[in-house]
């Protein structure tokens, strides 16, 4: 028995990665003890394409052609986002917790990063072209949203032997908080390009300091199954999971603009403004001349989690063929409802393959597969919710996922 635990936690530590959407089952509770770890890496887009935003992140040169084709797909409303997590879960079926047969106890711990944008396609021009096109022309960026939180946690919880629904209480360190909202952003430059006059109603709030703790939050899980009818005498599950729903507070100092004006530079060129030189970047004191306010703040704010509501494959079903399916939500416009489908084929015993699709979250249509398998004590799943996105440049995202569990 030991050897066998140190064989799984080995393991473990081995195959640490991400991993998101690979269907939950339900299957016999273990009559000992289990080691879940999961996680997930997505970075997808409504409008640019891989080619652009992975030379972004991992350098290398950006063609106008690459530019041009993504500018190409972006509309009024355009989104880009990133979510990770990695998340270790201990549960104990053997403990009767408070003394109750049916209750065991488990016990979480996780790293979790969300953030995003919404943005216009004139963001996008400005941004990648410069401000030569918008010469005698007005830049429209309002609507700009903006936000990312970087958090871990810590929870214990109550499960139920019986039918493994849990309630797991949280506490979360907080490490990074940026969010910003602009109502109103518009930039205006004369026919010379030697007048630029700014229109903006917004504010931007970030961290002032790099400690690791910068705040506090508390928060639950909820896992709850649900048995009903799906005819012919077959049983399904709805699953039920609510995931790092709480509320933080900032105790380390935010430093927050904010803006609601309108500003003429008059003698100025863009580059003067915003470039390399820019006057702003020589001193924070100029924002006041511009007519945007500072100031420091401790916020309280929602965390970024979320609610899945979905059909789950049951694994003591001997079907060779079962569907999946369901919706997400996260509490952020950066985010739009995510609903996906699939099905999960069993050509052997222990072996799951599976295909999905789904649309919305950071981007529109995507397809994504997967495969698990069950090895004794240890199972394994790992797949990708955007398969165009890791075999071609021109997908719109990267997703990879993992799950593994060891049950002793």
């Amino acid at each position: 028995m030991r050897q066998l635990t140190i064989a799984c936690a080995i393991i473990l530590v081995v195959f640490n990665s991400w991993g998101q959407l690979l269907p939950t089952y339900y299957d016999t509770v273990p009559e000992g003890h289990q080691i879940v770890l999961s996680g997930n890496g997505e970075l997808s887009a409504t409008s640019l394409q891989r080619d652009l935003f992975s030379k972004l992140y991992r350098g290398g040169f950006i063609t106008d052609d690459i530019k041009d084709n993504s500018l190409a797909k972006h509309g009024r409303v355009n989104r880009i986002g990133f979510e990770g997590r990695a998340e270790l879960q201990y549960s104990n079926f053997n403990a009767s917790l408070f003394g109750k047969e049916d209750w065991g106890y488990t016990i979480k711990t996780g790293a979790y990063y969300f953030g995003g944008a919404l943005y216009s396609r004139d963001a996008f021009e400005l941004g990648f072209y410069g401000n030569d096109r918008f010469v005698g022309d007005t830049a429209d960026l309002s609507g700009l949203d903006l936000s990312f939180t970087a958090f871990q946690k810590v929870g214990f919880g109550i499960l139920s032997k019986k039918n493994r629904m849990s309630v797991t209480m949280n506490v979360y360190n907080i490490q990074s908080r940026i969010n910003g909202d602009f109502r109103g952003l518009e930039v205006q430059q004369s026919e010379s390009g030697d007048t630029v006059r700014l229109l903006y109603d917004g504010e931007f709030t970030t961290s002032t300091s790099a400690n690791f703790n910068q705040g506090i939050g508390l928060g639950f899980d909820v896992d709850y199954f649900m048995p009903f009818d799906w005819g012919n005498g077959k049983r399904a599950f709805i699953h039920f999971s609510l995931q790092n729903l709480g509320v933080a507070h900032l105790y380390e100092d935010q430093k927050e603009y904010r803006a609601d004006d309108m500003f003429t530079f008059s003698g100025l060129r863009f580059n003067e403004i915003v470039g390399d030189d820019a006057i702003i970047n020589d001193s924070l004191d100029v924002l006041d001349t511009l007519g945007i306010s500072s100031g420091i703040k401790n916020s309280t704010f929602v965390l970024p989690g979320y609610i899945q509501v979905a059909k789950i494959v049951d694994g003591m079903q001997e079907q060779k063929v079962q569907s999946f399916f369901g919706v997400r939500l996260y509490p952020t416009l950066i985010y739009s409802p995510l609903v996906f489908a699939g099905i999960n084929y069993q050509p052997v015993d222990k072996l799951d393959l599976g295909a999905s699709l789904s649309y919305g979250g950071f981007t529109g249509f995507r397809g994504g597969v997967y495969a698990s398998g069950r090895f004794g004590p240890m199972s394994m799943g790992l797949g990708t919710e955007n398969l165009i996105g890791l075999v071609s440049s021109k997908g719109y995202g990267q997703s990879l996922y993992l799950r593994l569990s060891c049950e002793f």
